[in-house]
């Protein structure tokens, strides 16, 4: 969690409720060990995938490396949380999440290679293989770098850009961009993944838990309130929200508590971008400033309209030298015609 997001707590005193809360700690990690250890053993996903090491977790499961033993190459694999997985319609959540990842081919969206069930302890677990991304997550780079130049950060943008427009073409509206879920390749490639709050507009009611989904840093307006229906525009405030913090070196809201942040989102102004990160393009900050109006309506179109904005800015960033250049040319070309 964020420092943003985290309630402070009480310093423990060093009596038998810390031991207690540690062995608790340790009891649970025991029990996850043991249920990768399950999961993997022969006569459920060990027959076809070899574990190496676990990549992360959350609140809806666990992400492992392993191991693809038919065809020789190592796979991203993430296993629904045994507590979830017992309930039918937590499992078919999961499957819709596998479904709509695998629906999106584009090299911008982890691929899914494989999606089924394994029978652990008697209990069906969902799983899905995803192709396996070497490299860091933007997350990681931000709390090492704290803030990013303006040209990678407008290439992170453009790239996202592209796998939106894809996702918002095939219907998809992601919810939860968020730092965490863009992957920043070895190659250079950047690559959205999670989809699991993902909505279906056309297919789904919009308005249905809209404030129960995303990450509050990141969520728009609407995801809080429900007032508008969920489209594409939604996506594109998480991405100015992306943007600002890449730009600034954090989030254009924050609070002690979720409940605060939302707030911020809701009744809030968003700081200035351009007063925050003043070596960026003034058309950078000036269309990631729009992506975070309150209203939809007021924000880009669409995720294409966005690129092309990004794209003109960083021309005319580039040429402004020239202009300038010219210019002084021009001047300087004018005060000799005059003193001859």
């Amino acid at each position: 969690m964020s420092a943003l997001l985290a309630v402070p707590q009480p310093t423990p005193s060093p009596d038998a409720p810390v031991r207690r809360v540690r062995r608790r700690g340790q009891a649970a990690e025991r029990g996850e060990s043991s249920f990768l250890a399950d999961v993997f053993a022969p006569e459920a996903l060990g027959a076809r995938f070899q574990l190496v090491r676990e990549l992360g977790r959350g609140g809806m499961g666990v992400v492992v490396l392993a191991r693809d033993v038919g065809l020789q190459r190592v796979v991203a694999i993430k296993l629904q949380h045994p507590m979830l997985a017992a309930c039918a319609r937590a499992r078919e959540r999961f499957r819709r999440e596998a479904r709509i990842q695998a629906q999106l081919e584009h090299p911008g969206i982890v691929a899914v290679h494989a999606s089924g069930e394994a029978t652990v302890r008697g209990r069906p677990v969902p799983w899905f293989a995803m192709a396996y991304v070497p490299g860091e997550s933007l997350a990681e780079r931000l709390q090492r770098e704290g803030r990013l130049p303006a040209g990678e950060v407008r290439r992170i943008l453009l790239a996202l850009l592209d796998a939106l427009t894809h996702a918002h073409g095939e219907g998809v509206v992601h919810r939860d961009l968020k730092p965490e879920n863009v992957l920043l390749a070895r190659d250079g490639r950047v690559v959205l993944t999670d989809f699991g709050v993902a909505a279906r507009p056309s297919h789904d009611d919009p308005r249905r838990n809209a404030a129960d989904v995303g990450t509050p840093l990141w969520m728009a307006p609407e995801q809080f309130a429900g007032e508008h229906a969920i489209d594409g525009r939604t996506d594109l405030y998480a991405l100015g929200a992306l943007g600002f913090a890449m730009l600034a070196g954090r989030p254009p809201f924050g609070g002690p508590s979720a409940r605060a942040v939302a707030v911020a989102h809701l009744m809030g102004d968003a700081p200035s971008l351009a007063a925050l990160a003043p070596l960026a393009p003034r058309a950078m900050t000036a269309a990631l400033q729009r992506c975070l109006a309150k209203d939809p309506v007021d924000r880009w179109e669409n995720a294409a309209a966005l690129r092309v904005a990004l794209t003109d800015g960083a021309l005319a960033w580039l040429l402004a030298p020239l202009r300038r250049a010219r210019a002084a040319m021009g001047r300087a070309r004018a005060r000799r015609d005059t003193e001859l």
